[in-house]
């Protein structure tokens, strides 16, 4: 999925580079590079799980810790999105991240899934899955998978700019732990914006409130573009 992302997007900036280019009638790519921002927007858990995969990845190669299975081509797509998301791009986080307590998952479960019988299948596997992860933990001395995924979270170096959409009415996301989130990554130095509604639930911001999230979202793009 993220190698996928990744050669996709940097197919459609090298695209947009070059109609730039052809338009304007100048020689030098280089030149119109800066106007193409990355942005990153996802949704839950379920992305952030993504962008955390992407970020080891860049990190990886940026080191020079390549993977056989990803060709030099591959490599200079991440190359082009990792220098993008450095100088002018950005991630929306919306709805996350989620600190992976038990009764999170239960809420998922009871969310998202009408059948009482698959729900009860899947909160018996998510009970053992959970038990097992946590006794590998203590046996292996190390970092549970919760703590593991906030602290990637909290560490993440993807790029230097981040909206964090959340809602006190989040029965998924706690937005206390958000705000948790959203005070330690500026203590680091990211540039960090925020925007939080009141009554909306977990990914229904957008739906609940299009035209404010619309408006913050483009003014942030055109910010990041102009700076």
């Amino acid at each position: 999925m993220v190698l996928d992302s990744v050669r996709k997007a940097a197919s459609i900036i090298r695209t947009v580079e070059q109609e730039i280019v052809n338009i304007n009638d100048v020689e030098d790519i280089n030149c119109v590079q800066k106007y193409i921002p990355v942005v990153i927007h996802y949704f839950s858990n379920g992305g952030a799980f993504v962008a955390e995969k992407m970020n080891e990845m860049m990190r990886d190669i940026v080191t020079r810790r390549i993977d056989k299975k990803i060709s030099p081509n591959d490599v200079e797509d991440f190359k082009i999105i990792h220098e993008r998301l450095k100088t002018k791009g950005f991630e929306i986080l919306d709805s996350c991240p989620a600190y992976m307590k038990y009764n999170v998952y239960m809420e998922v479960i009871d969310r998202s899934v009408k059948l009482l019988p698959l729900r009860a299948v899947l909160k018996t596997f998510i009970f053992f899955s959970h038990a097992y992860k946590r006794i590998m933990s203590c046996v292996c001395n190390r970092d549970k998978v919760e703590v593991l995924f906030w602290k990637n979270m909290l560490e993440n170096d993807l790029c230097q700019r981040q909206v964090y959409v959340y809602s006190a009415n989040d029965s998924v996301t706690d937005p206390e732990m958000v705000k948790e989130m959203i005070d330690a990554r500026r203590e680091r130095g990211f540039d960090v914006t925020a925007l939080k509604f009141e009554d909306s639930e977990h990914v229904l911001h957008f739906k609940m409130y299009p035209d404010e999230y619309k408006e913050k979202i483009v003014d942030y793009v055109l910010k990041t573009i102009c700076a």
